[in-house]
């Protein structure tokens, strides 16, 4: 991983949409805001990998009737109670969304570059048997964009060794976490002080959960709800990644933000420059993943352990629709570029960007990766006969307490 240097840049453009037979083509907007910039040496590889973007193209096909001021108004509720103005409204009216299609780019060298053996070696698998190995290494090698941690032509500003350095002294996980969950790198969800009454646990760390390793990014809900369940969980529901976000762990009163209620624009990997690319020629080449290793910022953590649910990358989500009962994936969280003004980023920061049902969305990016999370049996439960972990359509929330035993944070 590459530090860089920063230098000054200020520019803004704007493109516009063109809507044509009820579906929006072409790019929607690009802003670039002055701030600081990695020196031109970090910029020489391929149109510039370094910096983000903020380009906006069309919708999935499965969103253009919602882009089209199609059924608005059976995807603007979650049925979480949400109130407008609270955390972040039911419904994002201020903010089209970041994302681009990365599908829809043109060729790259993307499998060049690339160390699917590497990455494999990351992939979390339940049993890691051959034939789950082979087909992780199918499945990172067969896309124009590849599953990946990014371009390695990005800057990054920690270090593996710095990041690790950086966690020294905190706890990752209790015992009675563990206990809970089975598992490293997992801690119970729960909103009302009942640790034993937990039932899921979620990844401290976005996919694929290992303290201080780059994120993976390029992973459509699909192919991640395949990698989730290879590990034994499944993609989170949003508002069980709502909870890990704002819960206090003895029961009392939620945050606006995982770190507290004030937005501290240092606490996270947020606020790099929102920079140009050409994401439907060459996202691989000229959109550069800015992302930290997971955890390099120790003050980007939740109440109940979880690490950076603001910043680094965006993250896909599953959410049940309480109208047409049906599960859609959903995008939480926000990327480095995310500027403090483009929306509010609570916890409960709702948006509807890219609305596809979960087995239909193969909307891919490179700032966009997801979290995993695995049901478990209730600790106060365990022992019943009947005792069995959540479905995945149970909606039961469990949950979580700050650490206080040390985990092995070189995995």
């Amino acid at each position: 991983m590459a530090v860089g240097s920063r230098g000054k840049f200020v520019a803004f453009v704007a493109l516009a949409c063109v809507a044509v037979g009820g579906t929006t083509y072409g790019v929607a907007r690009l802003r670039l805001r002055a701030q600081t910039l990695r020196d031109a040496s970090a910029a020489s590889g391929e149109g510039g990998a370094n910096g983000a973007n903020g380009v906006e193209a069309s919708p999935d096909a499965g969103a253009s009737a919602f882009a089209a001021g199609g059924s608005a108004s059976a995807l603007a509720s979650t049925g979480l109670g949400l109130e407008a103005g609270v955390g972040g409204g039911p419904i994002d009216s201020g903010f089209e969304g970041y994302t681009v299609d990365g599908e829809d780019a043109g060729p790259t060298d993307a499998q060049s570059q690339i160390d699917v053996e590497y990455l494999t070696s990351l992939v979390p698998l339940e049993p890691r048997t051959p034939e789950a190995i082979g087909y992780v290494k199918k499945l990172l090698a067969e896309r124009r964009i590849n599953i990946s941690q990014g371009n390695p032509k990005a800057v990054h500003e920690h270090s593996r060794a710095q990041c690790l350095e950086g966690l020294k002294g905190q706890i990752l996980q209790s015992p009675k976490q563990r206990e809970i969950c089975g598992h490293e790198n997992e801690v119970p969800v729960y909103a009302d002080g009942d640790i034993d009454g937990a039932k899921v646990c979620i990844d401290q760390f976005e996919y694929p959960n290992h303290a201080c390793n780059l994120p993976f990014v390029f992973s459509n809900p699909i192919n991640s709800e395949k990698l989730c369940e290879m590990a034994g969980k499944r993609l989170c529901k949003d508002v069980e990644w709502d909870t890990a976000c704002d819960a206090d762990p003895g029961g009392g009163k939620p945050t606006q933000y995982a770190y507290g209620d004030e937005l501290d624009m240092k606490a996270c990997n947020v606020g790099k420059l929102w920079l140009s690319c050409l994401p439907n020629k060459d996202i691989w080449g000229t959109c550069p993943t800015e992302s930290e290793p997971s955890g390099a910022f120790p003050k980007c953590k939740s109440r109940l352990g979880v690490y950076d649910q603001h910043g680094n990358i965006a993250e896909f989500m599953s959410r049940l629709d309480p109208n047409d009962h049906v599960v859609y994936a959903q995008m939480k969280g926000s990327a480095w570029f995310y500027d403090g003004k483009m929306y509010k980023d609570h916890c409960r920061f709702d948006p509807r960007w890219h609305v596809d049902p979960i087995n239909a969305s193969w909307h891919a990016n490179y700032h966009l990766g997801a979290r995993c999370c695995r049901d478990v049996v209730p600790l106060k439960d365990r022992g019943k006969a009947s005792a069995t972990p959540a479905s995945p359509a149970d909606g039961g929330l469990s949950d979580a307490t700050t650490s206080d035993a040390k985990s092995d944070a070189s995995k």
